[in-house]
């Protein structure tokens, strides 16, 4: 577990209602470039991307499943449908 810090008026600040969180991330690569029209909402402590945004994507490098984070699933839903 480590934390991250989130992006003012992202979705995960809108889910988590936080700027900071701890998640399980445990990868071995990472997002060197942002793709055009995403944003990175979302940063560890070291400056690796840890969440990106566009529209109703959403890409995260942890694993809100195995965290047992229901409510991640629920607000996404909430919010984009």
């Amino acid at each position: 577990m480590h934390s991250i810090n989130i992006e003012k008026d992202s979705f995960l600040e809108k889910c988590y209602k936080t700027n900071k969180l701890k998640v399980n991330s445990f990868h071995h690569q990472a997002i060197n470039k942002v793709a055009q029209d995403f944003k990175a909402t979302a940063t560890s402590e070291d400056g690796i991307i840890e969440a990106i945004e566009y529209n109703k994507i959403l890409g995260v490098q942890w694993h809100p499943e195995q965290m047992m984070d229901v409510e991640f699933f629920k607000k996404y839903i909430e919010v984009y449908f």
